[in-house]
């Protein structure tokens, strides 16, 4: 099974912008990490090494100070950290996710203003929801539309983006365009497939 950190490497093997950042599994690997080069302010999301019921904590803005006196805590409870130069979540326009079937059909929605994508994918509150029967036809939003073409030429089906626009550059490849991860939506039938 795919972990969190699997699912932003494979976004990057499609060649889509996500964040910049790298997994810290325990605390000497943290102590040893070198922030110098990013921002003053770091995002953090965590997984369970193992399945839990309950969310996994984030920290969309974090200093390294910060980092350091939550980090013994923060592995106790068997989490991984993925670290990132930050990303403010003040400068997203909107995010969103897109769920593309295997024909292309696709459905999506999305929450305007600054936050974070967890907005959409964990507490389901979205302020527009375009559903569409044909493989592709436009929201009625050219960035939105934007964002879902960059997932349609990924050409991965059964498959739902996590995705935001900001208004600077931002990312790897500092472009406003960020897509978070790609998860397989539980249907077996799409072209995604896990990594060994």
């Amino acid at each position: 099974m795919l972990n969190k950190f699997d699912k932003i490497l494979i976004v990057r093997d499609y060649k889509l912008n996500t964040e910049d950042s790298i997994l810290i599994d325990n605390l000497p690997d943290l102590l040893r990490s070198d922030f110098s080069s990013w921002n003053d302010q770091l995002s953090v999301r965590t997984f369970f090494k193992q399945e839990r019921a309950h969310k996994a904590p984030h920290f969309a803005t974090i200093t390294t100070d910060e980092l350091l006196k939550k980090a013994k805590g923060l592995f106790g409870q068997g989490l991984q950290l993925i670290v990132a130069n930050q990303i403010d979540p003040k400068d997203c326009c909107f995010r969103g996710c897109v769920w593309i079937n295997e024909v292309g059909q696709y459905t999506t929605e999305v929450k305007f203003g600054s936050g974070t994508v967890r907005t959409v994918t964990n507490d389901c509150g979205y302020d527009l929801q375009v559903i569409n029967a044909k493989p592709w036809e436009s929201t009625g939003w050219p960035l939105i539309d934007r964002c879902v073409g960059k997932c349609m030429k990924t050409q991965l089906r059964n498959v739902i983006f996590e995705f935001s626009w900001y208004n600077v550059p931002v990312g790897y490849l500092k472009s406003n365009f960020v897509c978070w991860e790609i998860t397989d939506d539980g249907t077996g039938l799409g072209m995604f497939r896990e990594k060994v």
